[in-house]
């Protein structure tokens, strides 16, 4: 017959004694390791992003809608503020008798947010640049530089390096434009514009943050 085990003997894990509420406890013969680190985490503040963007959409000036195709450089922090580049073209469709064609170039600022745990995303921007205002009409080729001002709202979803964005463009361009044949106006439009775009962007990183914990306290070496 094998020898009884010793009432003095410690089990690995004791239960509750019976009638007595309390958790079970665990023996540790080696004693208790080190704590386990807390997984690093970015932190979207510190993490550098260029994004591009390519839009097409409609703006309305007058009751005639424009055909408007854009494209944009966001270069900065993910979540924060970014430099900006845009450049545009702006197609008239009224152009039996006056052809006209604009560029919208200009540079700003773009503040970015993104939603948590979603690869969602908004931003507000303001620029300022110019309006390339080309008309041809009967008496020749005629351009005109205004100055302009644009505010862009974009919302984009991202669920890797290229996403979709939806936005509202408005634009002033300080001057309203008008042709007139024989005393009638055939081309006009006033200075105001907003615009709705579709489009894709493309992100790339351009730096790498300082990782924190998930705690929130940056890591320091």
């Amino acid at each position: 017959m094998p020898p009884a085990i010793p009432m003095s003997g410690a089990a690995p894990l004791e239960h509750p004694v019976s009638g007595v509420d309390g958790p079970a406890r665990v023996n540790a013969p080696l004693g208790v390791g080190p704590a386990t680190p807390e997984p690093e985490v970015d932190d979207p503040k510190l993490l550098r992003l260029v994004r591009v963007n390519l839009d097409v959409g409609t703006i309305w000036r007058s009751r005639v809608t424009d055909v408007l195709v854009n494209a944009s450089v966001e270069a900065g922090r993910k979540r924060g503020l970014s430099g900006s580049f845009h450049a545009g073209v702006i197609v008239a469709p009224d152009r039996d008798l006056v052809a006209v064609t604009e560029f919208p170039i200009g540079a700003g600022v773009v503040a970015r947010g993104w939603a948590r745990r979603r690869p969602l995303s908004g931003s507000v921007g303001l620029s300022a640049g110019v309006l390339v205002h080309r008309a041809s009409t009967e008496g020749g080729v005629l351009h005109r530089v205004d100055p302009d001002l644009r505010l862009p709202l974009r919302f984009t979803w991202t669920p890797g390096k290229v996403g979709l964005s939806l936005g509202i463009v408005q634009g002033y361009s300080v001057r309203s434009r008008t042709y007139e044949r024989r005393g009638v106006p055939v081309w006009s439009r006033i200075p105001y514009r907003i615009g709705l775009m579709i489009g894709l962007h493309f992100d790339a990183g351009a730096g790498k943050a300082k990782p924190r914990r998930s705690d929130g306290t940056r890591r320091t070496r």
